[in-house]
């Protein structure tokens, strides 16, 4: 479906952490991302950060189970996150930094609105 999508010059969102994709500097020449990508498609990635409060937060109100480990190992994961880099050919994508840390909603309005200018751009 996505492959599709870009052929008939249809805007597409992947979701996902994607840590090993991003970290493996030939992800964007293998398989359907080669297929994507010969298709001329102008690639965005919105890497999206958050301050240690405020994810520590999020993480505690949400409740989830599979946030046990993050939590308790607090430090290495945050260690973990923060190593994180991509590692594709600059000349191959656009990046922008979307700050999710908790604000006024006034200020959170101006970044989303930010981000979606930079979407159309």
């Amino acid at each position: 479906m996505v492959l599709e999508n870009v052929e008939l010059g249809n805007d597409i969102v992947l979701t996902a952490p994607f840590t090993d994709e991003l970290e493996n500097a030939s992800w964007l020449h293998v398989g359907m991302m080669a297929k994507i990508m010969q298709q001329h498609v102008q690639l965005k990635v919105i890497s999206v950060h958050v301050d240690k409060p405020t994810m520590l937060s999020r993480l505690i109100s949400r409740n989830e189970l599979r946030d046990t480990w993050k939590l308790n190992n607090w430090d290495e994961y945050i260690k973990i996150i923060s190593e994180v880099k991509i590692a594709w050919d600059w000349d191959l994508y656009k990046e922008y930094t979307f700050d999710n840390s908790d604000c006024l909603p006034i200020f959170y309005d101006l970044k989303v609105n930010n981000l979606i200018n930079w979407l159309n751009g």
